[in-house]
Parts: structure tokens; sequence; C-alpha cells
């Protein structure tokens, strides 16, 4: 308030002129326009005054600002009038009609034998007559501010960065199953450059693969034996591995092994 006081550059002729003036303010702080210092004003201006628009103490009866807000259809027209030390406010919302009013005893907010032509040293109980202005006209003059609704927060799993694959970090990562380089069990298939899904693998030696026998995972360090699992095709001749095509390696075939059935469509084993 003491900021707008001193950037308007106000002079007052007494107490009245002082009090109407910071009741004038307290409309400005809370985001009024002052639009005209008449009650006959186009419902339609946006022209805003300065904050001290020439001639609004002109007159010797009292004080007339009429002023818009964008929370508000049709201007409010406040009005003021000098009886004796009583300032009497008036203030009219012309959307609704609705009246509110109040008096104030100038000299219990203005210092006495003040020097009017300081603005800035004259008042006594500045904030108490800010008080008087909230109570009667501040709290009720504007309709209650919409509330927002409540964001939800909504999580995108295709956006969180929960789900987001990180890059493998070696110092934090324990060994990995197999790759490049490593003897784990399906290198043939982590393996790029690998013998992949070829059968016979490097040197004509069988490549595991994704196919399961007692020299993968599941079957070390648990017995011999083939484990079980969906197996079309007989194991390599003199090996117990499971074949790895859908045909035989070429080669004269060896003795098959009980229970495993032989080339395409072979049982369960």
């Amino acid at each position: 308030m003491e900021k707008r006081l001193a950037e308007s550059k106000a002079t007052f002729r007494d107490a009245h002129d002082a009090v109407a003036f910071v009741l004038h303010c307290c409309m400005l702080e809370r985001g009024f326009r002052c639009v005209a210092i008449t009650d006959a004003v186009d419902e339609k201006t946006k022209t805003e005054l300065a904050a001290a628009p020439e001639g609004w103490n002109k007159s010797s009866d009292g004080y007339c600002f009429a002023y818009t807000h964008e929370r508000l259809s049709k201007p409010v027209i406040v009005k003021s009038l000098r009886i004796e030390n009583t300032l009497a406010v008036h203030a009219v919302k012309k959307d609704d009609g609705k009246l509110m009013s109040f008096e104030a005893n100038v000299n219990d907010y203005v210092k006495s034998g003040a020097d009017f032509k300081d603005s800035m040293n004259v008042f006594s109980s500045l904030s108490n007559l800010q008080t008087l202005f909230d109570k009667h006209i501040g709290s009720t003059v504007l309709p209650p501010a919409q509330k927002q609704p409540p964001v939800e927060n909504k999580t995108d799993p295709l956006r969180d960065d929960r789900f987001t694959p990180k890059a493998r970090d070696p110092l934090r990562s324990g060994p990995r199953l197999g790759g490049p380089g490593s003897s784990g069990d399906y290198d043939p298939d982590l393996d790029p450059l690998g013998p992949g899904l070829n059968p016979l693998g490097p040197g004509g030696l069988p490549a595991p693969g994704n196919l399961i026998g007692p020299g993968q995972l599941l079957g070390r360090g648990r017995g011999r034996g083939m484990k079980p699992r969906f197996d079309p095709f007989g194991p390599l001749p003199g090996s117990q591995e499971p074949d790895f095509d859908d045909l035989p390696p070429p080669g004269p075939s060896g003795p098959r092994f009980p229970g495993f059935g032989g080339g395409r469509g072979g049982g369960i084993v």
C-alpha cells in the first residue's frame, strides 16, 4: 500500500481526501481498474485512468470512483460522502445490485495537525483503515475465485523412466549368463558372430544355443540324462544332446537312444 501511495503522487486537501484515497487504493490492490470518477460510466469502457485521476477530489461534497474487474460483468461504483468528521462510504455492484456501506471517522486514521503536502506522513493507522475496508467491502465485492480441479497424476508406462531400459553397467551388474567370449549357456544365440542356429557350429561341433540337454545349464550338477522337454528330433549319433536341425546332419546314422523319436516328428523326451 505504501508503495502505491508513493507512486500515485496524490495530494490531499484534508483528512477526508486522505482517507478516501486510501480506500481507492484498496480497490486497486484487489485488481480493480479505475475507469471513471463518475457513476455515469460506459459498461464496455476499457480505458484505465491513472492511480490518482485528475479531478478526483475537486468536489466539496464527496468522491466517486467507478471500477471494472475481470471477474465481474459490470462496474462497481464507490461513493464517499463528507459528513463533518465522518466519511460515509457506499459501494454498489452493477451486476447484481448488491450494496455495501460503512462509516469511518477520519480523525481515527489521520494524524492531528498533519502536513497534507506530504501524503506519506499523514496517516496514524493505515493498517486499521485497510482492515475496515476489507471487513465491509473487500471481502464481499468479488465473487469467490473458481477452484481448478486437481490434476490427476497418471503414469504413462511408455513415458515412465521406470520402464525405460537402462544401459548395463559392468561395475554394478553381475556376470552375464552367456554372451560373446564367455562360456555360459545360450552363447551361440547371444554371439552375433557365433554359429547362431548352425546345427554343426565351428569345426563341425554342435552349437548348443537354446537347446537344452545334459551339457546345458539345467543339466549341470544334476546327473546325466536328458531333461523333460518337447523335442521333435532325435539326438546326434553318438551324443546325448538334442538334435539341432529339422534333419539329422549328413553322414551315417548312429545308434538311436531308447525313448527318443528319430527325425521329424519325434517323441517327447
